[in-house]
């Protein structure tokens, strides 16, 4: 059963309220890219940090540079990773073991329309709803970050804002793609 409009916009309040605490608490001066994956009410959280889990980020980074490779593109070494590529390869890497999310929900640090710096939460469902949170950040003399506002837009509203990509989107694609292969082939998948 998909979850429900309440429980989607419930959850990016959590994740809104839990960025400020993380943020505040570590006198952090930078958010590293981080993936929240939603299932029957649990909350499992993947930050994009080569620190956090070295062996999976090395074994990801050689799928992508093998995909990129067979697309006819540069190198990785020669250039950055598009993140959204990175965390669609993440979708499929996890997708290959574990069912598909109720919901996902991607935060990363970003520069708005207005050239401000903000901590952007996007998130996406299986059946294309989405809802997104905008935290206005202000950096301190020593470079510390402090948000100082968080602008919600949640999907019950009908307010949320379109992005020309969605990184929660494409860790959803992932999954689905790694999902319709383990049907393919007959395979079950974790919870």
């Amino acid at each position: 059963m998909p979850i429900s409009d309440a429980d989607f916009d419930s959850t990016l309040d959590a994740i809104v309220d839990s960025t400020r605490g993380a943020v505040g608490d570590r006198q952090a001066s930078d958010y590293h890219t981080t993936v929240f994956l939603v299932r029957d009410g649990e909350i499992a959280v993947q930050v994009l940090s080569s620190g956090e889990s070295l062996g999976f980020w090395r074994t990801l980074m050689r799928f992508i540079r093998r995909r990129v490779l067979a697309r006819g593109g540069a190198r990785v070494g020669d250039e950055p990773v598009d993140t959204y590529d990175l965390l669609y390869e993440l979708g499929r890497h996890q997708g290959k073991d574990h069912s598909c999310p109720d919901a996902v929900f991607v935060g990363a640090e970003g520069v708005v329309a207005d050239g401000s710096e903000s901590i952007v939460l996007v998130g996406y469902t299986p059946d294309g709803r989405a809802n997104t949170a905008l935290l206005a950040l202000e950096r301190a003399a020593d470079n510390t970050m402090r948000i100082m506002d968080a602008e919600v837009h949640h999907f019950s509203d009908g307010r949320a804002l379109e992005w020309r990509r969605n990184g929660a989107q494409e860790v959803l694609r992932g999954f689905l793609e790694a999902a319709a292969n383990r049907n393919e082939s007959g395979e079950e998948a974790d919870r």
